[in-house]
């Protein structure tokens, strides 16, 4: 009687499970890498995505990156840097403006990489572009923001960081510490999310 059962339990179960079904395909997103992009106006441009890490755009490079579908311009200059008004410009072309000016070393605090790591995360703010005068402020956040926000390796992500722009040693030792407070255990209060 036993045996019976076990086998009707055995028939059912074969009965239920699918037999020689295909399995589902797997989604595979594309990998996203940086890239050299090209767009007249602007001396040096790479693309993550939709994250564009520029030097200095001209008025009409902000146009051509409209006509791209970039959303938000953020510039890292300070406003005497700036021989023209990039944010009446961005304004009337109807991009989002953020200006997060990182003139000296001591600028590109804590606070400012949070905020920049914020905006650079923010699905409402995409496609961005991220740009100073030569990307080499631009290179320092972006390492920072793919250290901690993408999880990608150090070295990997320096690599990154140079090939758009990083040139100076000091803004990468303080995007380095920057990174090495936030990976701390105890960098933050629990439960309080900290850029």
């Amino acid at each position: 009687m036993l045996r019976f059962v076990c086998l009707n339990v055995l028939v059912a179960i074969a009965a239920v499970a699918p037999a020689g079904e295909p399995t589902p395909p797997v989604r595979t997103e594309k990998k996203v890498r940086l890239e050299e992009h090209k767009s007249d106006g602007v001396d040096r441009i790479h693309r993550f995505g939709d994250i564009y890490l520029a030097s200095q755009p001209s008025a009409d490079a902000l146009k051509s990156l409209k006509e791209q579908g970039v959303v938000t311009i953020i510039n890292l200059r300070e406003a005497a840097e700036m021989d023209w008004d990039e944010a009446a410009e961005a304004e009337k072309l109807g991009f989002h403006y953020e200006h997060v000016p990182i003139g000296t070393l001591k600028s590109l605090s804590d606070e400012t990489f949070g905020k920049l790591r914020k905006l650079l995360s923010d699905p409402e703010r995409k496609s961005v572009c991220m740009h100073c005068a030569s990307a080499n402020r631009v290179g320092a956040v972006w390492l920072a923001h793919r250290v901690l926000d993408d999880k990608v390796d150090y070295q990997a992500a320096a690599k990154e960081a140079k090939t758009i722009g990083l040139r100076s040693p000091e803004l990468e030792r303080i995007a380095r510490e920057y990174i090495e407070r936030r990976q701390k255990p105890d960098a933050a209060p629990k439960g309080i999310a900290v850029f």
